[in-house]
């Protein structure tokens, strides 16, 4: 069983001609590249997105209940 970095070793290391080290340097630099132009920003986005969505909900929340209290109020008012 082969996994993805014995994948790239083998398609690699003959295409460019580089030995074992420079292969796993290479490996590394791409998945840190990776890691900084693809994973990161998405996240950073989730990361606003659920900070955003909390606010809404917490502001929701307030209004509902604001809602609310001036329906009881006015229905004790009513009595």
């Amino acid at each position: 069983m082969t996994g993805p970095q014995d994948e790239f070793d083998a398609v690699v290391m003959p295409l460019l001609n580089v030995d074992e080290e420079e292969a796993r340097e290479l490996r590394n630099a791409i998945m840190n590249l990776n890691y900084e132009e693809l994973y990161l920003p998405l996240w950073r986005r989730h990361e606003e997105f659920m900070r955003t969505t909390k606010r809404t909900y917490i502001i929701l929340i307030v209004l509902l209940s604001i809602v609310t209290a001036l329906d009881l109020i006015r229905l004790f008012r009513w009595w």
